[in-house]
């Protein structure tokens, strides 16, 4: 028997993306015992990469058409695992079991099962009904959940298991973005984002044995490995356990929540306003400035945006703004256009921000920027300048999105100031 066969598990995750990102021709790697499915070594084992057959059209036959893909699976395969973390998979019930596994056919759940679809016909008090027990699911869901959190704070606090638990997830990442990167770069695969946070969805884990404590089914099956198909054909089911979300949380990090921090919300009210806005629109074309602040806040979004670009998207709308409201404020000072653009072309960008809209912004409290927003402003500046003169590459959407944001309350403001302005003028 080979070491493989020897592990107590295999681990397949998810990796997601907001959109078709991966353009595969047939026949596609749909499990990892497909012979071209791209495997690679880790510090802790391999690593295989491949797509859920669910996804792929057809037969998967050679001279198909093209498809594109959402998600890819990460199939991990450990050669070696420590002692602590092998009992964590053996047929004991232990007290750490809800740390690794959700089940979502608990008993406690199964009362919900039938709640799939509503009725176009729906009385109100099946309305009520119906509430009444989602709620009570959702209280359900919650307390098993807390129940896995719970157990993945006492897993973690053993040395060991929380060693390799923190290096396998970061083996995984590392691998997996080394795998997009080569696909971006050198196979044209340009809808992949640079570097993105990766959306590790869900996950499942394949055991050398069957172990569904709560319901004592315990016995032996051959090892995963040599006996998978798919995605999601794995044979025998009792050997396929889905991972809890508590734990892919302590391995990868939080998934956020399902409004993008780079998103507002539209409300109720709003709705007439843009109706108003949608009749007015083809009379007006928005400005450009505007345009380029809304193209920086998506670039800044973790799953699907480039941070650099939004820097220097915003950083473009910023000069568009500044320097068109200095030329119109002094104008009123009666001097020649050339002067005028002299001073506008010459003054850097950082001095524009920091002293002159500073003073001018005082004519106005109402529509002053706090005093962080300019720090902000001119680190974005300064940002930009390391980004295209000395070749910085790394850069982090959470500190983007929070530089971009304070650019654009700055183009909005100048904005505001040079509708103003023009308005006093005529």
């Amino acid at each position: 028997m080979s070491s493989v066969e020897e592990q107590p598990f295999e681990l397949r995750l998810r990796v997601a993306f907001s959109r078709e990102v991966i353009f595969v021709a047939p026949p596609v790697p749909n499990s990892p015992a497909y012979p071209s499915a791209p495997r690679v070594k880790i510090p802790l084992g391999s690593v295989v990469f491949y797509f859920d057959n669910w996804d792929i059209p057809g037969g998967n036959e050679e001279g198909a058409p093209t498809w594109g893909y959402d998600s890819i699976l990460v199939h991990f395969v450990p050669e070696t695992v420590p002692p602590a973390v092998s009992l964590l998979f053996s047929t004991v019930n232990h007290e750490l079991i809800d740390a690794l596994f959700w089940d979502p056919n608990h008993p406690s759940l199964a009362v919900f099962s039938h709640l799939v679809s509503i009725p176009l016909d729906e009385t109100d008090s099946e309305r009520a009904r119906r509430l009444e027990n989602e709620s009570a699911r959702r209280d359900v869901e919650s307390g098993l959940t807390r129940r896995c959190e719970e157990a993945c704070d006492r897993l973690f606090a053993k040395p060991e298991i929380a060693e390799y638990f923190r290096d396998l997830s970061q083996s995984l990442d590392i691998a997996t973005q080394r795998f997009l990167e080569v696909l971006r770069l050198r196979y044209q695969q340009v809808l992949i984002p640079d570097r993105p946070k990766l959306d590790w969805m869900n996950g499942h884990w394949i055991l050398a044995e069957a172990v569904v404590p709560r319901f004592a089914v315990t016995k032996p099956v051959p090892p995963s490995f040599t006996t998978i198909v798919s995605g999601y054909e794995l044979a025998p089911e009792e050997r396929v356990k889905e991972v809890s979300q508590p734990l892919l949380r302590r391995l990868f990090g939080n998934r956020g929540s399902d409004v993008p921090a780079v998103c507002g919300s539209v409300h109720e009210t709003d709705w007439s306003e843009i109706a108003r806005q949608i009749q007015d629109w083809g009379s007006t074309k928005p400005p450009l400035s505007e345009v380029l602040i809304a193209t920086a806040l998506g670039q800044c979004d973790v799953l699907s945006g480039n941070p650099r670009l939004a820097i220097i998207e915003a950083i473009v709308a910023l000069e568009i703004e500044v320097k068109a409201s200095m030329t119109l404020a002094l104008k009123k000072y009666r001097i020649s256009k050339a002067a005028i653009d002299r001073v506008v072309r010459e003054t850097p960008l950082s001095d524009l921000v920091s002293v002159w809209i500073r003073r001018e912004a005082l004519t106005d409290s109402s529509l002053t920027p706090k005093e962080d927003t300019y720090a902000r402003c001119n680190d974005a500046i300064h940002l930009r300048n390391e980004l295209i003169h000395h070749s910085k590459r790394t850069l982090s959407s959470e500190y983007a999105l929070e530089l971009v944001q304070a650019v654009a309350a700055i183009v909005t403001w100048a904005r505001q100031m040079r509708s103003t302005a023009a308005t006093d003028t005529r």
